[in-house]
Order: structure tokens, then sequence, then C-alpha cells
């Protein structure tokens, strides 16, 4: 049985890694995905009125953002899962019983710290973050059928 405890700094990890470079990009490809969506809306409002423009662009803003809150969500845990499970295997190669997270440890001496060599550790991996989302505005006609504009 290992004995032997270090720490790692997981936002440090986050925000230096390969990993954390390739969830902001991730992202990037999202957002475009969103502002592309946003501008095909306002394209659905024209020839409306403005209370049917006033409702749809509200109803367009709240998915909108609330697909922007689950997407950084989503690649934010994925982005987690795949370092914990280097975390895990740069654990068992090392022969060590446990590593916290830097934010529970209250001392600790410096070199029982693998942030960096986590950091190494995770320089060659591809998080799947899935497919891309696909965004659809939804609008009704003068004729109240609704149409869809993807995005």
């Amino acid at each position: 049985m290992f004995n032997k405890i270090a720490y790692v700094n997981l936002v440090r990890v986050l925000n230096e890694s390969t990993v954390g470079q390739s969830e902001l990009a991730r992202l990037q490809e999202v957002k475009e995905i969103l502002v592309n969506a946003e501008q095909a809306a306002q394209e659905a409002y024209l020839g409306m009125s403005d209370e049917e423009k006033e409702r749809n662009r509200a109803a367009d803003i709240a998915n909108i953002n609330q697909s922007w809150g689950m997407e950084q969500q989503n690649a934010r845990a994925a982005s987690i899962r795949a370092i914990l499970k280097e975390v895990e295997d740069y654990r068992n190669s090392n022969e060590l019983g446990m590593i916290l997270n830097s934010e529970y440890v209250i001392a600790a001496e410096q070199q029982y710290d693998v942030t960096d060599d986590i950091i190494l550790h995770v320089k060659d991996i591809t998080v799947e973050y899935g497919d891309l989302p696909s965004f659809t505005v939804t609008r009704k006609e003068d004729s109240n059928e609704e149409n869809e504009t993807e995005a």
C-alpha cells in the first residue's frame, strides 16, 4: 500500500495546460455558432410587428444564453474528467497513496506539489467534448405556422 501523499492545483492545470487551451478553442467554436444563430434570428425578425420582434428576441436571447451556459459547463466537466483521469494515472505510476486538490491543503511542503508534473502529463491528451451544438431559431409567421431557421 502506498503511503505518500501529494497535491495538485487543478485551477493552474486548467489555465496552463493544453487541456485548458483545447477547452478555450472549443468554447470559441461554440460562441461562433451562437453568434451565427443570433444573426439568423435577427433576419427572421424582418417583417414582424414590434411586439412579435420583442417577444421572439427575448425568447431567442434566453435560449442562446442557456445554450452558452450549458456548453461552458459541459466543456469544463469534460476537461476536469480528462485531467482527473491523468491525475489518477500519475498517482498509480508514481506509487502515491493520494493526490489532493491544493484548494483543500492548509499546509504542505512544496516538494509535495505535483502540479508541474501533471501539466506535463496531460500535454498529449485529447479531450472529447462531443458534437458541436446546433441552434434552431423558431418564429411564427403571419399565418401562425411555426418556421425554423437553423444556424
